[in-house]
């Protein structure tokens, strides 16, 4: 049983730490597919007078910049908003799916990425004269191709343009996050004749150091060369600042602090079971100093009995280590398919030689740690007393030395600490998570479908005059389709909109502008806040469930041709205009130049966390008719949104073949993808503290069991003296007590000073939370109320006559 118990527990803490090594070092520690990743920085801007708003940054910072800095060697972009978006494409008479990622063609060279097949892009694919070039990831190559060799100078048909594929890019690599396939945006800009202007394009730049130049040179030069940058789009030079960033961390994102938080719980537990261990060998050596004195008086020397109890230590540890790698390797399975999507790398977690040999290491070093406990409490006995009449009932007495009986409440204290701090973190997640399932989005999210449209016909690209003909044709394929899907059986009404909630993806316009009040100038209002905007249909707030609390929602009459009208959400009515009424105020939606039609504002509608699901975000609607049409439609439906879809594909090929469904989702899955990731490290951790806290259990019911075993002379003779069972129960509680309280103060203590870490973790809470500190402490002193229960009414039950007799 002894054995069992301490293999399962060293086995338990070794498995999760091993686990969670393995995570760590697949998603942080593991090199990344590039040349030299130490020196690659990313390099992006933000707006001062919002403190951190993301500011794309036009084509001519990418030019100049590259040409006059002394920090960087090389410098390529990736749109700074949406960097991998879904189209539809075509491969001869198949419709496949890929998200893309538009680019410099010096992108994977400056990255230092290898192809696993091909060519990737080059600096010469910028070029008009080049034929289009597109790489594949190796995902994309194995989803839509089925790992066809042959794709490798195949045309594929793009809705902007045909392109062929030149390459496959490494498995292993996968930047931006979700790529499917990247292609040369210069080129593609000048293809279909957009904007190549300096002052177009929204980019975020990658940009390799020089060699003994730090990021932080990198960020002095790239913020002066801002602030003396002139660009009307970017404003006011005093509102521009720059932003730097390892390209880890930007490959990573923001899953480092709840992969650090899973560490230091799981380093918190292995604490905790290795000194469970360390108590029970403990015990064990102390109930084995009779035998170990024996031994002693017939010439063992101190150093055999060393060795001996450290061969059947080592034996333990490599035991529970064996069993923990097994459970480490079962954990990874189990943690890699069920992590939420969206984790970048966790595709490369996996108990690799480097896994393994850490945990062979804290193996070691948990041996090392009990061994020494033990050996703490088995230097050379005293043969007199070890023999003597404690030995009569060899374990009244064992142990009972004050130097013994403090190491082993000091192991006690420190679990029941411990345990409280990964309670508390458990707890901080819980009601984070909580707080988000309760959050108020602003509009009706059940029976919510989003559907993203694209035309997948080979000769979809437009350019020049031809962009006017294909909105033209956009526009009337959404408004049929609206106007249809409003009639069929089981659904409620349909209505297009620019993105789908949580995720810039689908949309084509006006998801992320300035705004200029009336009389404000253009510098100023290029310099402030951006806000959402997005183009609405008369039905559209009627079909999202979005109040409308003043004025009036659009009508036919706000058609294209007549007066500019908008509505906006009470949060841009309070930032616009403080204290007025906002209705009849005027208002533009400017562009990069200052560029925009007046508008008059008709109505003000509720906040909606539709962009953000923390974060309501202040917003402007204006008539679709007066505004771009973007990909996105929402649908909302009377039974489940999954069933629509078949009607949707039906009506909308009935309008037009050409057209193709590149994307669905539901409201209901967009929340669970929102809430995956908390949902996903508050299971971790509760899991975590639940281990902790039978562990702590464990741990206390050993030393009150022990204490009870230590003193049943002294406990049966108080029972001869007339003492109650309850009186005996209450003995043995109030010196468990004692323990819990030291444990938990010092476990609360530590809990405040380590309760940082959970900063950009927690929603709705403070990260000092006193709920869940009380109701950690309720919950680990309940707990070990009932850990200590068993020895209390087994010492109030003695009989005193057994206790006393001899033998």
């Amino acid at each position: 049983m002894f054995t069992a118990t301490a293999v399962a527990t060293l086995a338990l803490g070794i498995g999760a730490t091993v686990a969670t090594f393995g995570i760590v070092r697949g998603v942080l520690l593991r090199p990344l597919p590039v040349r030299d990743q130490g020196h690659l920085v990313v390099l992006s801007a933000k707006s001062r007078s919002l403190g951190s708003s993301h500011v794309g940054l036009p084509n001519g910072v990418l030019w100049d910049f590259a040409a006059q800095s002394r920090t960087v060697s090389e410098v390529t972009a990736i749109p700074a908003f949406a960097p991998a978006t879904p189209f539809v494409a075509r491969d001869g008479n198949r419709t496949i799916h890929l998200s893309l990622t538009t680019t410099t063609g010096n992108f994977f060279d400056v990255l230092g990425v290898r192809a696993g097949r091909g060519r990737l892009l080059k600096a010469g694919d910028d070029t008009q004269s080049n034929e289009p070039a597109i790489v594949l990831s190796n995902t994309a190559w194995m989803r839509e191709f089925g790992g066809d060799t042959g794709v490798v100078g195949r045309t594929i048909q793009l809705p902007q343009g045909s392109y062929t594929v030149v390459g496959i890019a490494a498995a292993e690599f996968d930047y931006p996050h979700g790529s499917d396939a990247w292609i040369s945006l210069p080129q593609m800009v000048r293809r279909l004749g957009f904007d190549d202007s300096p002052e177009g394009g929204y980019w975020d730049l990658i940009a390799r150091l020089r060699e003994n130049v730090t990021p932080t040179q990198a960020l002095r030069e790239f913020n002066a060369f801002l602030v003396a940058y002139n660009s009307p789009r970017l404003g006011d030079s005093r509102s521009r600042g720059a932003v730097v960033e390892s390209y880890a961390d930007s490959v990573i994102g923001d899953q480092r602090s709840g992969l650090l938080v899973l560490a230091a719980a799981v380093g918190l537990v292995l604490v905790i079971a290795v000194a469970n261990v360390a108590g029970l060998l403990v015990s064990r050596t102390l109930s084995r100093r009779a035998d170990l004195a024996v031994r002693s008086a017939l010439g063992a020397s101190p150093a055999r009995l060393r060795a001996q109890l450290s061969v059947e230590h080592l034996i333990l540890g490599l035991a529970g280590g064996l069993f923990g790698l097994l459970a480490a390797w079962a954990g990874l399975r189990f943690a890699v398919a069920e992590a939420p999507p969206g984790l970048a790398r966790f595709g490369e977690v996996h108990l690799d030689v480097m896994t393994i040999a850490f945990g062979l290491t804290i193996t070691v070093f948990s041996v090392v740690g009990f061994g020494i406990a033990s050996a703490m409490v088995s230097r050379r006995p005293n043969m007199a007393s070890a023999l003597n009449g404690s030995v009569r009932r060899g374990v009244t007495a064992v142990g009972s030395d004050p130097s013994s009986r403090r190491f082993r409440q000091a192991v006690a204290v420190g679990q029941l600490a411990l345990a409280i701090v990964v309670l508390v973190g458990a707890g901080l997640l819980v009601r984070t998570l909580a707080n988000l399932q309760r959050i108020d989005l602003g509009f009706e999210p059940t029976h919510l479908l989003f559907v993203v449209i694209e035309r997948e016909d080979a000769n979809s690209a437009s350019t020049g005059s031809d962009l006017t003909a294909a909105e033209t044709r956009h526009r009337a394929v959404l408004d049929g389709l609206v106007e249809q899907l409003g009639t069929q059986p089981g659904i409620v009404g349909a209505t297009p909109t620019s993105l789908i909630p949580f995720a810039l993806v689908g949309g084509t316009g006006g998801i992320d502008q300035h705004f200029r009040l009336e009389g404000q100038p253009t510098a100023v209002a290029l310099a402030g806040p951006t806000i959402r905007s997005d183009g609405a249909l008369p039905n559209y707030f009627r079909v999202l469930g979005i109040p409308v609390l003043r004025g009036r929602a659009f009508d036919a009459d706000d058609r294209a041709g007549s007066a500019g009208v908008a509505i906006v959400s009470e949060q841009m009515a309070r930032l616009a205009w403080p204290g007025q009424n906002p209705l009849g105020k005027r208002l533009q939606l400017i562009d990069e130049f200052g560029r925009g039609p007046t508008r008059t504002v008709v109505g003000v509608v509720g906040d909606t966390r539709y962009s953000d699901l923390t974060v309501p975000r202040p917003a402007v609607y204006v008539p679709l008719e007066q505004s771009t049409p973007g990909a996105v439609v929402a649908i909302r439906t009377r039974g489940r949104p999954a069933a629509a879809i078949p009607t949707v594909e039906r009506v909308l090929h009935g309008l037009d073949d050409a057209y193709g469904i590149s994307k669905t989702v539901t409201m209901p899955q967009l929340l669970a993808l929102e809430l995956a990731r908390p949902r996903f490290l508050m299971g971790v951790l509760s899991v975590l503290s639940l281990i902790a806290l039978l562990l702590g259990a464990v741990g206390l019911y050993g030393v009150m069991s022990l204490l009870v075993r230590q003193r049943t002379n002294e406990l049966g003779i108080r029972l001869a003296l007339g003492a109650t069972g309850g009186a005996i129960r209450g003995l043995v509680l109030r010196e468990a007590g004692r323990l819990v309280a030291v444990g938990v103060a010092l476990g609360l203590v530590a809990s405040v000073a380590l309760s940082g870490m959970f900063r950009t973790l927690v929603f709705g809470v403070p990260y000092v939370d006193p709920v869940t500190l009380v109701s950690a402490t309720l919950l680990l002193v309940v707990t070990m109320a009932l850990a200590v229960l068993v020895p209390a009414v087994r010492a109030s039950r003695l009989d005193p006559l057994m206790t006393l007799r001899a033998p």
